[in-house]
C-alpha cells in the first residue's frame, strides 16, 4: 500500500516539470534558436528578394572584399555595428557587421564569412546610407539606390547578448528537467530508492517496518485526518507533497509553529509539525490545521509522555545534548 502510494505521489510530481518543459519548448520554438540551427548558406551573388526573405531568416554568406560605407548603427546611443557594402554582379549588397569595442571600422574587410539575420531596409536607413555612399564613390544617389538590395544581412542580430543568456537559461532548465524526469521515473519504477524508504533503514529492516505499518493502518488506526494517520507505533503522512513514516518509539522531540498562508479562500493560519528522532532524523509536516495538531498532540502526550513537547530553548539544548551523547556512545 505504502509503495503504491509513493508511486502515485511521484506520478503527480511529474505535472509541474512537464508544464515547465512545455514552456521551455514553446520559448525555443518562438525564439531564433531553431533558425540558428537551420540557417541557410547562400552565395554572395544571390539577390535576396521578398520570396527568399520569407524562407530564410538567418543566412550564412561568404563574401568577397567588403568596403566600409561610412555609416554606423547605434542602439540606445551605443555603437553596435558598421555598414559595409559589396559590389557584385551589377548590384550593391549591404552587411551590418558587429562593431568591436574600442576599435574603429576598417576601411576594407577581406573574404568574410558572415552569419546574420536577413533584414529589410527601412527607408530612413537606406536613403541616407545610399546618399553618403554615392558622395564617397562619386555616383548618382538615385542610380545607386536602384541597384541596392532592399535586404541586408545583419550580423549584430545573430547571437546577441540577450539571446545567448536566454539560450543558456533554457539549456540549464532543460537539463534540470531531464534530471528530474529521470529521477522521478526511477522512483516510480522502484520506490525503494526514495527518501521515504531509505529513511527507514535507520530504524531496522525497511521491508519489515513497511509490513508492520500496513498491518497497523489496516487494524489499529488511532487517529486519521486528511493527510495524517496515527497508529500505536507510527505517525504516517500521506500528502501530495510528502510521504513520511515516523516510528514513534524513536521520537525524541515534537513541536509546531504557525504561519499565515495565502489560499483561494484568503489568508489562513497553517501549522507545521517538526519531529526529531533519536537517530537525528528531522521530519517537517506542513499545511496542518489547528485541529489536526491538537488531536495528534493529545494522543501522543497520552501514549508517549517521555517526548519533549513544544518548542523552547531548554528543549532544543536538551535534544542536542541527548543526540550528542548517543553519538558518542556509538563511537
Amino acid at each position: 500500500m505504502i509503495l503504491s502510494y509513493i508511486r502515485k505521489n511521484q506520478c503527480k510530481r511529474l505535472f509541474y516539470p512537464l508544464m515547465l518543459l512545455g514552456v521551455v519548448i514553446f520559448l525555443v520554438w518562438r525564439s531564433p534558436v531553431t533558425e540558428y540551427v537551420t540557417k541557410r548558406t547562400i552565395s554572395n551573388a544571390v539577390l535576396i528578394n521578398d520570396s527568399m526573405a520569407k524562407k530564410v531568416l538567418y543566412a550564412k554568406i561568404k563574401t568577397g572584399t567588403l568596403y566600409y560605407s561610412g555609416e554606423d548603427c547605434l542602439a540606445g546611443g551605443e555603437l553596435v555595428g558598421h555598414y559595409y557594402y559589396e559590389l557584385i554582379g551589377g548590384s550593391c549588397h549591404f552587411y551590418l557587421i558587429r562593431a568591436l569595442a574600442g576599435y574603429p571600422a576598417s576601411k576594407t574587410l577581406e573574404g568574410q564569412t558572415i552569419i546574420g539575420r536577413v533584414d529589410a531596409f527601412e527607408p530612413e536607413i537606406l536613403d541616407p546610407l545610399t546618399q553618403k555612399l554615392a558622395e564617397d564613390i562619386s555616383w548618382d544617389a538615385k542610380s545607386l539606390k536602384s541597384v541596392c538590395q532592399k535586404y541586408f544581412v545583419n550580423q549584430t542580430a545573430y547571437l546577441n547578448r540577450r539571446e545567448i543568456v536566454l539560450m543558456v537559461v533554457l539549456l540549464l532548465v532543460f537539463v534540470l528537467m531531464i534530471v528530474v524526469f529521470i529521477r522521478t521515473f526511477l522512483y516510480i519504477i522502484n520506490p525503494r530508492l526514495t527518501k521515504t524508504y531509505r529513511n527507514l533503514e535507520h530504524y531496522g529492516n525497511p521491508e519489515k517496518i513497511l509490513s508492520d505499518v500496513e498491518k497497523q493502518i489496516r487494524r489499529r488506526i488511532l487517529l486519521q485526518t486528511k493527510t495524517l494517520i496515527l497508529t500505536p507505533r507510527y505517525l504516517v503522512e500521506l500528502s501530495d507533497d510528502i510521504c513520511a513514516i515516523i516510528p514513534l518509539p524513536e521520537v525524541l522531540w515534537i513541536y509546531d509553529h504557525a504561519a499565515m498562508r495565502r489560499t483561494i479562500k484568503g489568508r489562513q493560519l497553517s501549522y507545521t509539525i517538526h519531529v526529531v528522532t533519536m537517530k537525528g532524523e528531522e521530519y517537517t509536516l506542513t499545511g496542518k490545521s489547528h485541529r489536526e495538531v491538537s488531536a495528534i498532540y493529545h494522543e501522543l502526550n497520552t501514549r508517549y509522555p517521555n517526548f519533549f513537547f513544544g518548542y523552547s530553548k531548554e528543549h532544543q539544548e536538551m535534544v542536542q545534548y541527548v543526540l550528542h551523547e548517543m553519538k558518542n556512545e556509538k563511537a
